[in-house]
């Protein structure tokens, strides 16, 4: 769920974009570029085109698909925890396929 994303900014927080170069667009009509920018507003983000990713700052040192990993588990300490739990209890591997379950 992406909802948390979407909370109340405090009123002088920046909003983090994401905007695709249709350019760009592979075998399947996806776009293979794109940049994320940090932006003052959301009037200033919308009249970029860009599409909301998160409140505060951007990084810009992650990809989309750490991004999208991000979205999915908010609390990756835990997840963590729970892969290092299956690498002792079941072994390495399992501890492995675990965390490349969760997309690393």
């Amino acid at each position: 769920s992406q909802l948390f994303i979407y909370l109340s900014p405090h009123p002088k927080q920046h909003i983090s974009g994401i905007t695709y170069d249709m350019n760009t667009l592979d075998e399947n009509n996806c776009p293979t570029q794109y940049s994320m920018n940090t932006y003052d507003s959301e009037q200033e983000m919308l009249a970029a085109d860009a599409e909301m990713t998160h409140w505060g700052a951007c990084g810009a040192c992650s990809t989309t698909k750490d991004l999208a990993v991000y979205l999915e588990y908010p609390d990756l300490t835990g997840k963590g925890q729970e892969c290092s739990v299956r690498a002792i209890a079941s072994g390495f591997d399992e501890g492995v396929k675990c965390f490349q379950e969760v997309g690393y």
